[in-house]
């Protein structure tokens, strides 16, 4: 039984009034993860082309093959 099984038995046992309820604050629930995640995606800056520039440098053996293979590379 899954727990959409479990719910609509559960509100299959309530009286009208309070599905009403339920069915209100369910409403609530979504308008309010709704803001969430708009906030949520409203706060994180996009990046920007070039803004790591400088923030990485390269050695200039970069290319070299590497000691620790020197015996698989002969």
């Amino acid at each position: 039984m899954t727990i959409y099984d479990i719910t609509i038995n559960k509100l299959q046992q309530l009286p009208e009034p309070l599905v009403k309820l339920v069915n209100e604050f369910i409403d609530f629930l979504l308008t309010t993860n709704q803001k969430v995640q708009q906030s949520v995606q409203a706060e994180q800056p996009r990046p920007q082309f070039g803004s790591a520039k400088g923030l990485i440098e390269m050695s200039d053996d970069f290319d070299e093959p590497l000691e620790d293979f020197k015996e698989y590379m002969e």
